[in-house]
């Protein structure tokens, strides 16, 4: 199973693969409390949330995929040292591999497809969506094993 991340200023959209990568689904959001982000406390949550979905999902963790913003403004950049930093220390709670993957466009990518599909309430599901476009994305650069 992968796993992959969208990482923003206001939550975390989660999403995984299926066992042999044919298939991803969105994994619920993680909603920051208050100022939780500009705390700092946003990793802990998000390694929690990464935690509760092995536990729900059981099967073998191969690698996480976090979503890379690029560096076009600065807070493009400064959104990108913290997903870099979150990656490292992933990598060594999971002891496994972190991949970062191009998200441009990937929530209006999500939008039109649930838009496409009739899904009603579309603003809650944004970002599990966004991050199933993620990690589909990098299923099909043909890096991730199996």
């Amino acid at each position: 199973m992968w796993i992959a991340i969208d990482y923003g200023k206001v939550c975390v959209g989660l999403a995984v693969s299926g066992p042999c990568g044919l298939t991803t689904a969105p994994a619920g959001t993680l909603h920051y409390p208050g100022k939780t982000f500009l705390r700092g406390k946003s990793f802990i949550m998000v390694e929690a949330g990464v935690r509760n979905l092995l536990e729900e999902r059981g099967g073998r963790l191969q690698g996480i995929v976090l979503g890379d913003p690029g560096e076009e403004d600065e807070g493009s950049r400064y959104l990108r040292v913290r997903i870099r930093a979150l990656g490292a220390l992933l990598a060594r709670v999971f002891e496994v591999p972190v991949f970062y993957q191009d998200e441009a466009f990937s929530s209006r990518e999500a939008e039109d497809g649930m838009k496409a599909s009739g899904v009603r309430n579309r603003s809650s599901r944004l970002d599990a969506v966004a991050a199933c476009v993620i990690l589909r994305r990098f299923l099909d650069s043909g890096v991730a094993q199996f």
